[in-house]
């Protein structure tokens, strides 16, 4: 083979071998991306997995969050290198200072202790004329006692009777007879409720407590008063809770707003609802109604709602604007707005995210890092728990909190900062949203009126959501304004230990306004001593 030949074999050689490796470099590079995709699509299965699991346990599982694990011989202590073992409902948590108070079991309620409030009569059973007389010689027997045979509880329907009234005129006879002109007296009769309509305190009281408080829309009451004789309709009654509200409620909600901005400790909710007739929006538009409370500072409670058409956190603001103390809220990135508080962070709405990222088989694997999570808001709820059964003082509880609580907040950061979860996942949402909060997580130790959780705020936000789903929506703003004062008054009456339809009932008798001075506005209190004696349950 001649040299030229040789030189050029190796040439092509060359070449062949240059384009197999950028063949090879090409495929290489084809590889990794394929890779990459397949690792995108397992992620997205994965992620696609666990929300399906997530909304089959939505559907069709038990919406309890409670924990439910057996004991198991040999299973270690998640809390043991912070030397923090399982609390037990025996031991005390400082014995050298406070005493566990003994527990004991309530008593069973008896027939005679739910009975004995209520009125009572005797109905006294006789036996015909022709039994009274002896069989044996015929004379006529005598009483010699009675015996008790059963006790019954009669219900009486209510009934509507119509009340028409009369002032007399009164004239001087004497004058009539001299011809002398004299004026016609006519003797006071009280105003109505409101002009125009043949509404009473009490009807109206009706009308407000069964849609509040038993959450019966209009439409279902127009039905159930047809059936005492009266034709009411819907839009009458909602008139009425509407002029009512505005006339002799707003006062007493004004008064509230301002006792409440007074307080050291306070929570806050927000939900949706729909109001179809709102300017310049759409019907099917979600409007929101807030709840701003009192919190667990051993004073009465204050509970008032707030209807606002969006959830811009600066409608918070504003109604929060000269608060100065603690404030519970959940996630919500709205409450940001709310300065010169100190807000706390909700352990419940945390706990509740690593409770979702659990799968369904790993509910009670400690390996699980979502069920590590949980363990860690479970501790925390624990000494809680048990704060609260050994009968603390605010000081006793933070002193405890800070000795008991806060090494168990400090290795659940650092717990925190080592999770790696899977992006995308329910974990990663539950390490995302905890890690957005480390700003709050310490709040609660500061003081220990604190909550731990927003639950008492969602509590009471509930009542309103169950209302929601049989009235469905408002059909105007001044109808959710006054739905919201309306549920204030009611929550409060219901917080406070009172009636709530002779709370209604009182308001609505006594008239409160606006031209009353704040002492005079006081008495018209849930809690006032008045209001308690003329409302009580």
């Amino acid at each position: 083979m001649t040299k030229d030949t040789m030189e050029m074999l190796i040439c092509e050689l060359k070449d062949s071998n240059k384009y197999l490796r950028d063949d090879n470099h090409s495929l290489r590079i084809q590889l990794e991306r394929n890779t990459e995709e397949l690792s995108a699509i397992r992620r997205l299965l994965a992620n696609a997995n666990e929300e399906l699991s997530y909304f089959r346990k939505m559907l069709f599982g038990t919406s309890s969050e409670k924990k439910h694990i057996p004991d198991i011989d040999g299973q270690l202590n998640m809390f043991a290198c912070l030397g923090l073992n399982a609390p037990s409902p025996f031991d005390t948590i400082e014995s050298d200072e406070i005493i566990i108070q003994e527990h004991i079991r309530k008593a069973k309620t008896k027939l005679k202790d739910k009975l004995d409030h209520l009125p009572h009569k005797e109905e006294i059973h006789v036996i015909n004329e022709a039994d009274r007389f002896c069989d044996v010689c015929g004379t006529e027997l005598e009483i010699i006692g009675k015996e008790f045979i059963r006790q019954e509880v009669i219900f009486h329907k209510p009934e509507l009777v119509v009340v028409k009234h009369f002032a007399n005129k009164y004239a001087c006879p004497n004058c009539k007879v001299n011809g002398i002109e004299t004026r016609v007296i006519k003797a006071p009769v009280p105003t109505g409720l409101m002009k125009h309509t043949f509404a009473s305190p009490s009807i109206v009281a009706e009308v407000i407590y069964q849609k509040m408080a038993n959450c019966v829309p209009t439409y279902r009451q127009e039905k159930d008063w047809q059936q005492y004789g009266l034709e009411l309709s819907r839009a009458t009654m909602a008139n009425w809770i509407i002029n009512c509200t505005k006339l002799y409620f707003t006062s007493i909600y004004d008064l509230c707003h301002k006792l409440l901005l007074q307080r050291s400790f306070a929570m806050a909710d927000e939900t949706r609802l729909q109001v179809l007739n709102e300017k310049e929006r759409r019907a099917q538009t979600d409007s929101y109604m807030w709840l701003f409370r009192s919190g667990e500072d051993d004073k009465p409670p204050i509970i008032l709602y707030k209807y606002h058409e969006t959830r811009a956190g600066g409608h918070a603001e504003d109604f929060m604007n000269g608060f100065t103390g603690y404030i519970m809220t959940d996630g919500y990135q709205g409450y940001n707005k709310l300065h010169d508080m100190k807000r706390c962070c909700c352990y419940a709405h945390l706990r509740r995210y690593f409770i979702d990222a659990i799968p369904a088989d790993y509910k009670n694997d400690m390996n699980n890092p979502a069920v590590q999570g949980r363990e860690y808001c479970d501790k925390l709820f624990s000494y809680e728990r048990r704060f609260k059964q050994q009968g603390y003082t605010p000081d006793q509880k933070k002193e405890m909190r800070l000795k008991k609580e806060k090494p168990i907040l400090e290795a659940f950061l650092s717990w925190a900062d080592m999770q790696l979860p899977r992006k995308g996942s329910r974990l990663a949402k539950a390490i995302t949203y905890l890690q957005n909060r480390r700003d709050y997580m310490m709040t609660y130790l500061l003081d220990g009126h604190c909550s731990l959780s927003n639950n008492l705020s969602e509590q009471e936000m509930k009542a309103f959501v169950i209302g929601r789903k049989n009235w469905l929506f408002s059909n105007s703003t001044d109808g959710a304004d006054a739905l919201a004062i309306c549920y204030s008054l009611c929550e409060m009456a219901k917080a406070n230990g009172i009636n709530i339809y002779k709370y209604l009932e009182f308001l609505l008798n006594v008239r409160p306004s606006g031209n009353m001075s704040n002492e005079e506005l006081e008495n018209y209190l849930p809690w006032s001593e008045q209001v308690k004696h003329i409302c009580a349950i």
